[in-house]
């Protein structure tokens, strides 16, 4: 709160001095990157990428709102079960909007498990037996190096095997 005093002067040159309350009410929103950061939850513009898997997306929807009351956040094509790559969710705030595709590491065929399908399809990319598409590579690049490679092929087998877990 802050008073501001004003002194006004008439015309035959009496002044008389008026007080003016001010009252700032400043409730900012977190913006939107900053709503992830909070969640651990990474980000690059349209790709989110943290979740473990078997998260269902209604526990997604409810921390972004726990966390930012302001925000709101719909899953696009789901709003309950466990999450895949390829689902989208939505997140709104007074200040912005953004969509995101969920991207599960190992998860390339976007069922939400990572399974010998998903080892098959890295493999079939290597062998140029059958390509995987732009958000299959995304899914399907498991050590982020921007190439699908063997090694992607075999974190996935060791993942698969309960040998070394992929870290989302």
């Amino acid at each position: 709160k802050q008073e501001i005093p004003i002194v006004v002067t008439a015309e035959n040159g009496s002044t008389r001095t008026y007080k003016i309350n001010i009252t700032r009410n400043i409730s900012v929103s977190l913006d939107i990157s900053e709503i992830l950061r909070t969640l651990n939850i990474k980000n690059d513009g349209n790709y989110i990428y943290g979740y473990a898997l078997e998260t269902d997306i209604s526990t997604i929807l409810k921390s972004i709102t726990d966390k930012e009351p302001k925000a709101k956040a719909t899953g696009m094509n789901k709003s309950s079960g466990a999450i895949a790559s390829g689902d989208t969710i939505n997140i709104k705030t007074d200040r912005e909007e953004k969509k995101y595709t969920i991207i599960i590491y190992g998860d390339v065929n976007g069922d939400g498990k990572i399974t010998a399908t998903d080892y098959m399809m890295i493999k079939n990319d290597i062998m140029d037996i059958k390509k995987l598409t732009e958000l299959e590579k995304i899914c399907a690049d498991v050590s982020r190096d921007g190439n699908i490679t063997a090694s992607d092929y075999m974190m996935i087998k060791n993942d698969i095997m309960d040998i070394k877990p992929i870290i989302q």
